[in-house]
């Protein structure tokens, strides 16, 4: 389960929605595709690239969308997630897959979470976060 009490209150509905979006993507794909997101003021909008990319290439797209959060973020106020397929290494479970999320909030400062994953049943379970950094 996801322990929201750890994460900073401002980021949790743009996280909330990631999440919502990882696990429709995670429920029917093998694969976890890199996403990006933003947040202003009320209003959530994906961000998408609009370059051909070889689906077996993921760096490049996570640069692609990276740039395009910055664009984005130019004179305006806002939240940015880039979420990312990761593996990670606990010391009880040993590796595990999971997502990556770097948020930026409306202040400039970057949020770095790490939560694992297991898919059971169909369904998609979330635990963390990891990694916390700011």
């Amino acid at each position: 389960m996801i322990n929201t009490s750890v994460i900073p209150h401002s980021i949790r509905p743009l996280l909330v929605k990631s999440f919502a979006l990882a696990s429709s993507m995670l429920s029917i794909n093998s694969m976890f595709y890199p996403f990006a997101a933003v947040k202003k003021g009320r209003i959530i909008q994906c961000v998408f690239s609009d370059n051909e990319l070889d689906s077996n290439a993921p760096t490049e797209l996570i640069e692609i969308l990276q740039w395009k959060l910055i664009d984005q973020s130019i004179d305006t106020s806002m939240q940015s997630l880039l979420a990312y397929s990761a593996d990670v290494h606990t010391s009880d479970r040993g590796w595990r897959s999971a997502i990556a999320v770097d948020i930026c909030d409306e202040d400039g400062q970057e949020h770095f979470l790490t939560f694992s994953y297991q898919k059971q049943d169909g369904k998609v379970r979330f635990y963390g976060p990891l990694t916390i950094k700011q």
